[in-house]
């Protein structure tokens, strides 16, 4: 009777610690998806992306390279976006945001993508950007390190090198 007692008690110990997790405190985390934005300027700081700029550079033909892969732009509107709610990162190459934006944000800077990457993975990218008709080849790394804290709380940290300069975030600007 005693031993039976005893593994009542355990059990209910067991159960009730099981019980204390509230559910509010269970998180699921929504990681965006890891990637470049390529802004493209020139020396007085004027978006050579941005069609309403004369002289601007929409449409050229531009690529970049990265892991022994050529990307070309993608300057063309085309069903990218899937429609849901759940939404998994889709490797879309390099392609220029203002297509997307341009209607519901008109004041959303005109930028070239490269990506989507899955935002919970590391990325350490050496990438080579090249412009027809400009003779530089623009290289730079992307950084992305995702890290969880023992809660499981995201951490990202994102960060660009270029012309031996250390840049926060994941916005690169070129300057031609």
């Amino acid at each position: 009777m005693k031993k039976l007692l005893i593994q009542i008690i355990t059990a209910f110990m067991m159960l009730s610690l099981n019980c204390c997790e509230k559910e509010e405190d269970f998180m699921i985390w929504d990681i965006t998806p890891a990637g470049v934005f390529i802004e493209i300027t020139d020396k007085d700081g004027n978006n050579l992306l941005d069609p309403a700029m004369e002289g601007n550079l929409v449409g050229e033909k531009m690529q970049i390279v990265y892991d022994g892969e050529t990307y070309d732009a993608i300057w063309e509107k085309e069903d990218l976006i899937p429609e849901t709610r759940y939404y998994l990162p889709t490797f879309h190459g390099l392609m220029w945001e203002g297509m997307y934006y341009s209607d519901t944000f008109p004041n959303c800077p005109k930028v070239l993508y490269f990506g989507e990457f899955d935002g919970t993975h590391n990325y350490d990218m050496r990438l080579q950007f090249r412009i027809e008709g400009i003779n530089t080849v623009f290289e730079f790394e992307y950084h992305h390190d995702y890290k969880t804290n023992w809660k499981g709380e995201p951490k990202i940290d994102n960060y660009i090198k270029y012309k031996g300069k250390k840049i926060k975030g994941d916005t690169v600007t070129i300057v031609i």
